[in-house]
């Protein structure tokens, strides 16, 4: 299992991007747009992915091959050398790396890749194994989400109402 740093979130701020990353999983748990307002005229930004009960959606990603309990998988410890993360200074990518091992060898670290003005987040696996015994592993994706009751209205400023909710 992982060390921590710290058992808080890493959060990760770019000129169109407030995210925070459970480090158990490696699982962006909130994404707000900075560009974006909830209502027009108001601070709150749209929010993406959420743990929210009402309106969850997360996309979790991992490793998982023949022994998923040793494998980098979206329920397993990670560990980040900071909790803090931002894009500046004209920067042409941020790379937010988070660090798994099995405490037999492999060590995978997943790297979160952030560019300026892009809304996309890149993902990169780099496999480390000094166990010396082959170690197969394949990518995934799920999305766990929950669609939000939305009562339907023209006469609005809330985006989220005129938003599309269906699958992605």
């Amino acid at each position: 299992v992982a060390r921590f740093v710290s058992a808080k979130p890493i959060h990760v701020r770019t000129d169109v991007l407030d995210i925070e990353i459970d480090p158990v999983g490696g699982t962006i748990r909130r994404a707000d747009l900075l560009g974006y307002a909830r209502k027009k005229g108001e601070a709150e930004r749209v929010r993406l992915m959420n743990t929210s009960p009402a309106t969850r959606y997360l996309l979790q990603t991992g490793l998982t091959g023949p022994d998923p309990e040793s494998r980098p998988t979206h329920v397993a410890a990670f560990s980040s050398p900071q909790t803090e993360y931002k894009l500046e200074g004209g920067a042409s990518e941020l790379r937010v790396p988070l660090t798994w091992t099995d405490n037999k060898g492999v060590t995978v670290t997943k790297t979160f890749i952030f560019k300026p003005g892009q809304y996309r987040i890149d993902l990169e696996y780099e496999v480390d194994n000094r166990s010396g015994a082959a170690w197969q592993a394949a990518p995934y994706a799920q999305i766990q989400r929950r669609d939000p009751i939305t009562k339907r209205s023209i006469f609005t400023t809330d985006v989220e109402n005129l938003s599309f909710h269906g699958p992605a």
